[in-house]
């Protein structure tokens, strides 16, 4: 997930600290950066979204953990 992003965006590298190479070292990093607070809801959410049940756009605002420590908020939306 956070590669194709990265790849078109950029994002990870610019708000988290992540560069892309980061990212295809590790396909579980965005698992582990999510806050752990959010992680349940976040997992859960995700999972839905991608079996395609009722609507299966994913939008959320969870924390993440930057590359240096920070939290960062994000708002994250896939159709």
């Amino acid at each position: 997930m956070l590669e194709t992003v990265a790849e078109k965006t950029g994002y990870p590298r610019e708000m988290l600290g992540y560069t892309l190479e980061d990212i295809q070292d590790d396909p579980t990093l965005w698992r582990a950066i999510v806050h752990p607070d959010d992680r349940e809801r976040v997992f859960e959410a995700d999972a839905e979204s991608n079996l395609g049940e009722g609507d299966s756009a994913f939008s959320m605002e969870y924390r993440m953990i930057s590359k240096d420590g920070r939290i960062v908020w994000v708002q994250d939306e896939a159709t």
